[in-house]
């Protein structure tokens, strides 16, 4: 919920593009998820499974690899 409100107070402020690829904000993305957009993944539309908010680590390096690992095989 807080991401969500800091992406809208950014592209209100016209700081971020909720529907430019996510690349332009995080490059070194795997190139399968990288054309991903910001609206898609507050919406949950992106095509990501679901994962249950209590699995894993939740600090920052936890999320980073989460993020990381992403590719082909975690998309629906």
């Amino acid at each position: 919920a807080v991401a969500a409100a800091f992406a809208g107070i950014g592209a209100a402020e016209g700081r971020v593009d909720l529907d430019a690829p996510i690349a332009r904000y995080a490059p070194e993305l795997d190139p399968a998820i990288a054309d991903r957009t910001l609206r898609q993944l507050l919406t949950h539309t992106a095509g990501f499974s679901d994962e249950a908010a209590r699995d894993g680590s939740h600090d920052d390096e936890a999320l980073e690899r989460r993020v990381r690992s992403w590719g082909r095989e975690r998309l629906l």
